[in-house]
């Protein structure tokens, strides 16, 4: 993989109308200097003092806002990377990585790749049963710590929990994690409360897991019952995962079991 070296490093966009995204409402008729892939100037037309030489892209009748992040990404390597910056999404998190995705971040940082941004978890750590094939399926307190120091190891920028966690499993990876600097993401386990969720620091709880139990009232026919006979998670389950793992088994590989 070569260096990518048709990109100017400076570029200034002129007289054009700017979204900052910081508060309601639209620049207009303002340039915009970006440095080495950085935002450094923004002056009304005119005002700003642009080096020479620089590649000049004019504005007129035009939008510019900061590039997006797109925050939940099942991110297939190598299939989307220019749909993604051609729709203007400079920044990707990945939810299912690999020792492979590693590589390919340095790659895109280094720029030999062009590509969004990315940051990247490692494969999902679940519990017995996992619901994905390719899971790193954690049973025991001290298999958690092994886990945890494995992802550091490796690399990845978080770690990614799913369904089936046990309690303990998921304190233990929690405090590990914590020790090590390393922020924990994903579903709130079925048997772990929306609260201890909560009070462990987990980094952030994807879809809203958690919530739909948590907001039943306490005269509530679900109250008492398994997390996953609540409405919300059967049809999660047994239609849209079982279609997915079917689909998407041959991507993701075996089970990893650590116990």
């Amino acid at each position: 993989m070569t260096q990518l070296t048709d990109e100017p490093r400076s570029v200034a966009f002129v007289d054009v109308s700017v979204v900052p995204m910081d508060r309601p409402q639209i620049l207009p008729h303002h340039d915009v200097l970006v440095d080495d892939g950085r935002i450094v100037a923004l002056q009304p037309t005119g005002a700003l003092a642009a080096p020479a030489g620089l590649l000049r892209v004019d504005g007129q009748g035009k939008y510019l806002l900061p590039g997006l992040a797109d925050m939940h990404v099942h991110f297939p390597e190598g299939a989307f990377d220019l749909l993604f910056l051609a729709h203007g999404v400079t920044t990707v998190r990945n939810m299912w990585g690999r020792p492979e995705t590693v590589v390919r971040r340095a790659a895109i940082a280094e720029g030999r790749l062009r590509s969004p941004h990315l940051f990247t978890c490692g494969p999902i750590v679940d519990g017995t049963p996992p619901v994905w094939p390719g899971s790193v399926v954690v049973e025991t307190a001290e298999a958690a710590e092994r886990v945890v120091a494995e992802h550091v190891a490796t690399g990845y920028d978080f770690l990614k929990i799913y369904d089936n966690l046990s309690p303990l499993v998921y304190d233990t990876l929690l405090g590990a994690a914590h020790q090590q600097s390393l922020r924990v993401v994903g579903h709130v386990p079925c048997r772990v409360p929306l609260q201890q969720a909560l009070a462990a620091g987990q980094a952030s709880l994807e879809h809203l897991y958690g919530y739909f139990e948590a907001a039943q009232a306490n005269d509530s026919p679900l109250q008492g019952q398994p997390p996953s006979r609540a409405p919300r998670r059967m049809w999660i389950r047994t239609s849209c995962v079982r279609s997915r793992r079917q689909r998407q088994r041959p991507a993701f590989g075996t089970v990893q079991r650590w116990s």
